[in-house]
């Protein structure tokens, strides 16, 4: 390139980094104009004249509905029921911290009059009494509870502040799921089972995910590694947000998740091996569609929408969320179950896009009456007529009334069906929660069910879709046998009862360029006659019954991190991967052992440990409380602290990766009175399992910090940290105590020699 190129490339990189600039300023300016400083700046009067219309809201509950949108959102947390030990994290929950509150929520009135009187700042901050978190009443088992205050004020007692740390590092550790109250309705409605293909169309950031895993992994017993036969597929668009599932869904160890980066409303068909060896699509029997949405029903968290909100926010996004149902019913199979839910109060948003469906389904679809599940949320029922709104705020009742130049911006479907339809589409069946009930979020729910394929499905497909179908049919038999050559023919038949808009999805999905970002690495499925596996078979004992067939690699070249997933996942990374853009499958559960003094090459990672473990017969060591305690505390314990029990163990093994296992069913003199009380209702007793490796002096676990620690309140053990503030707290009572003990001897001292002057000035006075 010469010099006048490069001058005018440089020209060109200088033009566009002054553009993107001057951008940033304008988004920064805009950021700042909506800054929400108090209380009295959430104000929107265009909103109120469009839910006072609207009539979601009842004339006499209206302030006290405005003034709930205005509070802060309280902090809602909940135990992970997919944990063995889910009801002794709850119990260490109840006994540890919550008396703590109590004894605080006593002194609450006393700080609340000194709050009230410093001048604060801040005008529209309030003091906030120390109340103790209260379960959610309608939460299965009491395991989910809500706190009503801010982060803010959670952080002000130093004994909260000790509890927000505890909810931070026992949520990285998956126990613990922090949650909007309304997020986590939907896939309690879902009645999500071990056998159920679920699919969750939009699911970043991943809490509901997560919970969908939780759910599918519900009915497992105490044995560590039963795994599901089902699965949860959870998809989205945007690339990055993927990979903030990823992080979410991982906390969770679950074989069972495979990340999706799809288009939810052009969602491609996704297939299975069969149970006669056949490829058959795919039909769900849950689906979560967690639309998006305005958003309006996060006022409470997001306060910049007051300034931001405008009624065509709803118009705007309502054919999109169309577009994401209707693909989502395709997906159904009969008899299954769909959530369709939004964060928005719109029903242009929520019930028109559900009437819209039912009229279109012609009674394949129907709305479920959900009112006897979860009995104690509180609900408002579903609209039956609403109005539309322009952005200068006209008022619409139909489509006729929408005059011509703005007919562009509206859809016939955003208007309520006639009073007739209305009726026959059970739209009272929704759910609507209004933040003024229960102290929550805003938030709509609609739960359908799939009675027969939806007419579109039934229909048949166009002359193209056969052509292509054809095509692609004829490549994939070539190198097949006349056994697949049959199974092809099936599928043909099968396939033609698709509707006329996925018939257009499948074509342009043959088009369309590859979804930007990062590429993935492919998946390797191992083999039992492979190299690698052998030596790591005879080293852990591993039964030969053990699905090797279903671990994988993420590089061909190196086997040294290994990733197990279930049958049916490896199935559907096998047969779909060249289709789909998969980010994410399965749990690690081999790392490479990076020591010379072992003779395997690989080590067990923790995180898949409930996988191998059932199939483990050598390299596990039971050890009493003491020694898990030394283990849990200490760095590298010798081998001589631990007792002797554990160390006859040891001395059989060799060096290298091993599993550290207290089991409290073993010792009865180690259990408390709650373990007791808990076996006998059939949980089981506390257990902990824990990789580590051994070598010829010392032993380790080779798990983080925060797993530690949440090993040691699992077992009731204080904590390294906790025994060092102890000493750091006795050290200052001592000082404590010798202060106040020199003050004394000093007011002592004053006292004797006040006398003295006492005694010597009536000396004088008498001479």
């Amino acid at each position: 390139m010469g010099k006048k190129g490069r001058k005018r490339k440089t020209f060109i990189r200088k033009k566009k980094d002054d553009a993107e600039s001057d951008e940033r300023r304008e988004v920064k300016k805009f950021r700042k104009n909506d800054v929400i400083r108090n209380r009295g700046e959430m104000e929107n009067e265009l909103f109120e004249i469009y839910y006072k219309g609207q009539n979601i809201v009842p004339p006499s509950e209206w302030n006290e509905f405005m003034a709930s949108l205005k509070q802060p959102l309280p902090q809602t947390f909940r135990v992970t029921g997919i944990r063995r030990h889910a009801k002794f994290v709850a119990n260490c929950i109840e006994t540890i911290y919550f008396r703590q509150w109590k004894a605080d929520s006593d002194q609450g009135e006393e700080k609340e009059e000194e709050e009230e009187k410093d001048d604060d700042d801040d005008d529209d901050e309030e003091a906030v009494r120390v109340v103790p978190p209260q379960p959610l009443p309608w939460y299965p088992d009491q395991l989910a509870w809500t706190m009503p205050m801010s982060k803010k004020h959670l952080r002000k007692s130093p004994a909260l502040s000790q509890f927000h740390q505890f909810l931070i590092s026992e949520t990285e550790q998956g126990n613990i799921s922090r949650q909007e109250t309304v997020s986590v309705i939907p896939p309690l409605l879902l009645d999500v089972k071990p056998s159920h293909k679920v699919l969750d169309m939009c699911a970043a950031p991943g809490s509901k995910t997560a919970q969908l895993v939780e759910l599918l992994h519900g009915e497992e017993d105490d044995d560590a590694g039963a795994m599901p036969s089902g699965f949860v597929v959870a998809n989205d668009k945007d690339n990055k947000r993927c990979y903030m599932l990823v992080h979410q869904t991982k906390r969770l160890l679950s074989p069972c998740c495979i990340i999706t980066n799809e288009d939810a409303s052009i969602f491609p068909n996704m297939y299975l091996e069969s149970s006669k060896g056949q490829r058959e699509k795919v039909e769900y029997d849950r689906i979560l569609c967690d639309v998006p949405c305005s958003g309006d029903g996060t006022l409470r968290k997001n306060v910049v929408l007051w300034k931001r909100w405008i009624p065509t926010l709803g118009t705007q996004i309502h054919r999109l969320q169309q577009r994401i149902l209707w693909r989502g019913i395709e997906m159904l199979t009969v008899g299954g179950r769909l959530v369709y839910s939004t964060c928005s109060l719109n029903p242009v948003e929520n019930e028109a896009v559900v009437a819209a469906l039912l009229q279109m389904s012609e009674g394949a679809v129907e709305l479920v009456d959900v009112s006897q599940e979860l009995i104690q949320l509180k609900r408002s029922p579903g609209l039956h007529t609403w109005k539309v709104m322009s952005k200068l705020g006209m008022w619409f009742s139909s489509y006729s009334e929408t005059p011509d130049s703005l007919r562009a911006h509206f859809l016939p479907t955003m208007f309520p069906p006639s009073p007739e339809a209305a009726a026959d589409c059970h739209l009272e069946r929704c759910i609507r929660i209004l933040p003024h009930h229960q102290n929550t979020g805003g938030f709509f729910i609609a739960v359908l069910a799939k009675k027969r394929p939806v007419p579109w499905q039934r229909g048949e497909t166009t002359k193209r879709h056969h052509e292509e179908e054809e095509k692609e049919e004829k490549t994939t038999t070539t190198t097949t046998t006349t056994t697949t050559t049959t199974t092809t023919v099936k599928e043909e038949e099968e396939e033609k009862r698709v509707d006329v808009d996925e018939d257009a999805t499948a074509s342009e999905e043959k088009e369309k360029p590859q979804i930007p970002g990062h590429k993935e690495n492919p998946f390797f499925f191992l083999k039992g006659n492979e190299p690698v596996w052998p030596p790591i078979k005879k080293f852990f004992g591993l039964d030969d019954d053990f699905p090797v067939n279903q671990l994988m690699v993420r590089s061909s070249g190196g086997k040294k991190k290994i990733y197990a997933t279930s049958e049916r996942a490896m199935q559907l990374v096998q047969l779909n991967e060249k289709r789909i853009k998969i980010i994410n499958v399965g749990v690690r559960v081999l790392d490479g052992a990076g020591s010379k003094g072992s003779i395997c090459q690989n080590r067990l990672a923790q995180e898949g440990l409930s996988v191998l473990l059932p199939y483990l017969k050598r390299r596990q060591v039971y050890v009493p409380l003491d020694d898990m305690a030394i283990l849990l505390r200490e760095t590298s314990p010798n081998l001589s602290l631990l007792t002797e029990s554990s160390q006859k163990q040891l001395t059989k093994l060799d060096a290298g990766s091993i599993v550290f296992t207290y089991d409290s069913t073993r010792c009865e003199c180690e259990r408390s009175e709650t373990e007791d009380k808990m076996m006998n209702e059939g949980v089981g007793g506390r257990r902990v399992d824990a990789c580590g490796w051994m070598g010829t002096v010392c032993a380790r676990l080779l798990i983080s910090k925060s797993d530690r620690n949440h090993f040691l309140l699992v077992l009731g053990l204080a904590t390294p940290d906790d025994l060092e503030d102890k000493k750091k707290t006795e050290a200052k009572v001592r000082k404590a105590r010798q202060r106040r003990e020199e003050e004394e001897k000093e007011k002592e001292k004053e006292k004797e020699k006040e006398k003295e002057k006492e005694e010597t000035a009536a000396v004088v006075v008498v001479d």
